[in-house]
Formats: structure tokens, C-alpha cells, sequence
């Protein structure tokens, strides 16, 4: 009987999510969590509905153990990737091999469905490693016996997230180019003189940026102030900024 949902890179970000989401739902099938390490499963445990949640640590390339973590799921979700190559961990043994071990798990344990997160712009014919990598990973995975959907976001944002932690460091350093003309920033961005009824709207991040010949694009004006926590999301700034 299938009556769980495997989860690999349980103890990331959006694994970490998804286990909240579905703990918060009392119709949602139990999880079972799949991670690398005994620290990483010992992550999981500050999370809700631990009774609902089985975790085990398996080499996400280790088609034997996600076999039989696999037996007795309706569906995997598969949130393992990474941005960055290091000696010690490859993007072919970070994204290929995985997918490939998933695929064989899940058609021989009978699981109905592979849902896997993968980054805007992943093409095998791409020149950057990383979207080379992934394009590859999303081509194996459909070619898998097993029904994939495969979603292609762009960066993932929110709170506690690494890499809105990165950008807010970024964004509050002094170090920054303005959006507009990539003139550098010289110091912390300073509150500006737009009219309140204007800023209150939470649209202009930068009323007197630069000398740019034309305005930022209405999405980036709107959605910046809201991806940096450290800026007040209904207010307005300005950068002091010079050419590069």
C-alpha cells in the first residue's frame, strides 16, 4: 500500500518547508526523509509532527538504499542540488548520479510520480556548469519509467534562506552597483526625498538612483524592497553612486 511521500534533501531549505507544509496538513501523507548524515537528520528534529515524519540516511547516489526507502511511497520529491562546484563535491555527483539512482529507486518500488525542483535556465548545451548540470539532471529524470514534473525556478527567497541572507549582507555592505548603471555603491543606502503617497505604495526602491536615462523595470521596483529584509519594505531609498 503506498502511503507515504519520499523526500530528498530533507534537511534544505524548501525540504525543511515542505515538511512544515504537510505536517500542517492532517490529510497529507506521512514523510519519509531521506538525508546524508547523522547531523542532518538530527535538524529535522525542532520540526512539527515528528510521529509523521521517518528519517533516513542514505548516499543520495546509492540506488539500493533509495529503493528500499522508496517501497511503500506514491511519490518522491526531489530537492537535492547545488549552486556551486567544490573538489568534493562535483556537479555530475551532485545532480546526474542522484537522479539517476532516483529514477531506477522509484520505477522498481512502483512510485507513481517525481516531482523535482530544477533552476531557471538549465539547458545541457548551456556554457555555465551549473545550468549544464541541471538541464542534464531534467532530462534524465524525464526520461525516467516513472511520470516527472520538473520545476524550473528562478532563486529561491524567504526567511532563513542562505541566500536571501547573502543578498541582504550584499545589499546592506556598501559594496553594492546600483541596479540601474552598476555604479558602485559608496556607502549604506540612505532614506530619499520621495513623496510619501509614492513610497508608501513599497515601489521605488531608488527615486534618485543615478543618471540612468530610464526607470528599472516595474517588477524589479516592486519586488526588491520586499526580497531585503534588512530595507523597509514601504519605504523609499537612494544609493549615492559613482561609475565603476
Amino acid at each position: 500500500m503506498t502511503n507515504r511521500i519520499l523526500l530528498t534533501g530533507a534537511n534544505g531549505h524548501l525540504g525543511r518547508l515542505v515538511i512544515r507544509a504537510l505536517a500542517d496538513d492532517a490529510d497529507a501523507l506521512p514523510v519519509r526523509a531521506v538525508v546524508r548524515s547523522e547531523n542532518a537528520a538530527r535538524s529535522l528534529d525542532d520540526l512539527p509532527s515528528p510521529e509523521r515524519r521517518e528519517v533516513r540516511i542514505i548516499d543520495y547516489r546509492d540506488r539500493t538504499g533509495l529503493e528500499a526507502a522508496a517501497q511503500g511511497c506514491d511519490a518522491a520529491i526531489h530537492l537535492v542540488g547545488i549552486l556551486k562546484a567544490t573538489r568534493a563535491n562535483r556537479y555530475e555527483s551532485a545532480h546526474e548520479q542522484p537522479a539517476e539512482a532516483l529514477s531506477a529507486a522509484c520505477s522498481a518500488a512502483g512510485v507513481g510520480r517525481i516531482v523535482h525542483t530544477s533552476i531557471h535556465g538549465a539547458d545541457p548545451a548551456s556554457g555555465n556548469g551549473c545550468l549544464a548540470s541541471r538541464g542534464r539532471t531534467d532530462d534524465i529524470l524525464l526520461a525516467s519509467p516513472v511520470p516527472a514534473v520538473i520545476l524550473r525556478v528562478p532563486m529561491v527567497l524567504g526567511p532563513g534562506d542562505m541566500a536571501a541572507e547573502a543578498l541582504r549582507r550584499q545589499a546592506t555592505s556598501g559594496r553594492a552597483r546600483c541596479r540601474w548603471c552598476w555604479g558602485r555603491v559608496t556607502s549604506p543606502p540612505k532614506r530619499c526625498g520621495a513623496k510619501p503617497r509614492r513610497a508608501a505604495r513599497g515601489w521605488c526602491v531608488a527615486a534618485r538612483p543615478c543618471s540612468s536615462p530610464s526607470p528599472p523595470p516595474t517588477w524589479w521596483r516592486r519586488c526588491w524592497p520586499h526580497a531585503v529584509p534588512a530595507l523597509p519594505p514601504m519605504s523609499c531609498w537612494s544609493w549615492p553612486a559613482r561609475s565603476p
